[in-house]
């Protein structure tokens, strides 16, 4: 969302403007990645020298607050402080691209008489009624692209999701890794199994070792096979690779990986040990 030169129905202070004089709003805002590459954490400074605003902010009847939004993913959110610095985080698979970012004072109840000694003087003391909402000050705005470097796929079993085979005589599960996820295909009756079970989080495990085991050990074998050039555009590959040389293995040579089944199940977390202790737990309770 950027704000340009517009008609507001009250004096707005504004680098585009003139409704203020001897006085400006401005902000910050730095974007940075948590270790995790999971989030995108913003830290905001704002300021402002209209001593009627600042007031405004301190009886807490105006605030800070900082918008962004994501054209590609439609993701929107507006935070507001009342503190001059404030930070918050965006996961970061929630944008994509271009994110965009603006700042502004805002009223944080409705002001029946709002006026400011900073008016440029053709007011001549008027007052306008503001609602809560409104905007009292904006700066020019800004935005940062959204890296994938940054991804959440970086974690192994992101990049897999499973869905409903459309077609009706289909087998019990196919994997499809044209896309940038790899999608598990299971027929519509091992689907809804599927669907039931997983709102189990204790069969969480189980459902990788049956589901997301078997997929990755087919894609490392069509890797090995000789068909990295073709994956190599897509996400899920990306972070298969990074995932290898975070194991201090050599990405690109895949004959030098260790059995498929072995590696998958470092990959991942060894899902085997985890789903077999799951359901020991589920015996024992039993």
């Amino acid at each position: 969302m950027q704000i340009r030169r517009r008609s507001f129905p009250h004096p707005v202070l504004s680098p585009f403007g003139d409704d203020f004089v001897n006085c400006r709003f401005q902000a910050e805002v730095r974007v940075r990645s948590d270790r995790t590459g999971n989030l995108y954490a913003l830290e905001v400074e704002c300021r402002t020298d209209c001593k009627d605003l600042i007031e405004l902010i301190r009886n807490r009847k105006a605030c800070y607050a900082c918008h962004i939004e994501c054209m590609t993913t439609r993701f929107r959110r507006l935070v507001r402080s009342f503190d001059e610095k404030f930070a918050f985080e965006v996961p970061a698979d929630a944008v994509e691209g271009k994110v965009e970012f603006c700042c502004f004072i805002l009223a944080e109840e409705d002001l029946p008489a709002y006026r400011s000694s900073d008016f440029h003087p053709d007011y001549g003391g008027a007052s306008f009624r503001v609602a809560r909402g409104d905007i009292l000050a904006v700066d020019q705005g800004g935005y940062f692209t959204a890296d994938k470097d940054i991804d959440p796929l970086r974690k192994i079993p992101s990049i897999f999701t499973v869905a409903p085979n459309p077609d009706a005589d289909a087998g019990p599960m196919e994997i499809d890794a044209t896309g940038h996820k790899v999608v598990i295909y299971l027929s519509r009756e091992n689907f809804h199994r599927y669907r039931a079970l997983s709102v189990n989080r204790e069969l969480h495990p189980v459902l990788s070792a049956l589901l997301v085991l078997p997929a990755l050990v087919h894609l490392l074998d069509e890797i090995k096979g000789g068909r990295a050039d073709s994956y190599e555009d897509r996400r899920w590959y990306r972070a298969v690779a990074r995932r290898l040389r975070e194991m201090g293995m050599n990405a690109e040579a895949p004959d030098s990986w260790p059995d498929s089944v072995c590696l998958a199940q470092k990959l991942i977390g060894d899902p085997l040990t985890s789903s077999l202790r799951a359901l020991e737990d589920l015996v024992t309770d039993e």
